[in-house]
């Protein structure tokens, strides 16, 4: 700023050369007529003085002083050209040439002094717009400050947002690990009971083959002649009597194997329903807890983007306010 003023009120340039052209201009030419009085200063004292007298009266009193030194010179003049009987034309050019040497100097005087109070007024201007560039300035930085102090609270909140979306991320990591691990576990009771009915079929199986031999039998003894003997019908009769009994033992054994294996298959089919509800890729909360998860990290994204822009843009104002 302060160099800006010395560029505004520089005297040392071309504006300090033109008013010293100015200023000396009349007085060089008034000297130059005291010169030409130098050759005959017995005769021209009191033009000589009255040079000297009238630079004064124009300098100090302006367009005054030039007037009284040019009626004082035209008094002079008439004096002076009733006493001297010769050399009229030399005199009179001397005489002109100081007339002409106050009217110079009064009119650098007058435009050395309309220069200065031009050169004033700009000097004027040139503050007046200085202070309102300050107040300019102070404004700007005042809001520069309140938009520092905004961004800082947007990135404080931010930041804020972002821990919060990260810690509910890793809730939900957690979460999904959790379920991960009850469906591995789900698969692994299953397999349990895929071995179990497996095992049950086998048994059953092995069932069923001895009640058919058992029915077989049976069949058997029902063919046996009446022809036989009583005793020896008497002891088909005992043995078809106990085949009977262990037939209706190994009956009731399959009944209850049946039932076990009905149980056992619905809760087979159970376990494959919920296997395939709480599939990893297809169950539903699977499924919404891994949209949440995605949108959870695009918004933290999302705020961390932001978050970066607010600091770049504050460094750029703290830069600002530093300049």
């Amino acid at each position: 700023m302060s160099s800006n003023i010395d560029k505004i009120f520089d005297f040392k340039g071309k504006k300090d050369i033109k008013i010293q052209f100015w200023i000396l201009l009349g007085p060089l030419f008034l000297f130059f007529s005291l010169f030409l009085i130098s050759f005959a200063i017995d005769q021209n004292k009191d033009l000589f003085l009255h040079s000297i007298v009238g630079l004064i009266l124009c300098w100090k009193y302006k367009k005054k002083g030039l007037m009284a030194s040019i009626l004082f010179l035209i008094i002079l003049i008439f004096i002076k050209h009733f006493q001297i009987s010769q050399s009229h034309l030399w005199q009179l050019g001397i005489e002109f040439s100081v007339a002409l040497g106050f009217i110079i100097s009064y009119l650098c005087l007058y435009h050395v002094t309309d220069f200065i109070n031009s050169l004033e007024k700009e000097k004027k201007e040139a503050f007046t717009k200085i202070e309102q560039l300050e107040k300019d300035i102070s404004k700007e930085q005042e809001f520069y400050k309140k938009q520092y102090s905004n961004f800082k609270y947007e990135i404080d909140r931010t930041n804020l947002q972002i821990n919060e979306k990260t810690t509910e991320i890793h809730s939900f990591k957690e979460l999904v690990e959790k379920l991960r691990d009850e469906i591995d576990k789900k698969n692994k009771e299953i397999e349990e009971e895929k071995n179990k009915n497996e095992e049950i079929n086998i048994f059953l199986f092995q069932e069923k083959e001895k009640t058919k031999e058992l029915e077989a039998d049976i069949l058997k003894l029902k063919n046996i002649s009446e022809e036989k003997e009583f005793l020896q019908l008497k002891n088909i009769n005992s043995l078809y009597e106990q085949l009977k009994i262990q037939f209706e033992e190994k009956k009731n054994l399959l009944d209850a194997t049946r039932k076990e294996l009905f149980y056992a298959n619905e809760k087979l089919q159970k376990q494959e329903i919920e296997k395939n509800q709480i599939n990893l890729n297809e169950h539903p909360i699977i499924i919404e807890l891994q949209k949440e998860l995605s949108f959870l990290i695009k918004e933290n994204e999302k705020k961390e983007e932001e978050n970066i822009y607010l600091q770049d843009l504050v460094s750029q104002l703290t830069k600002d306010l530093e300049k």
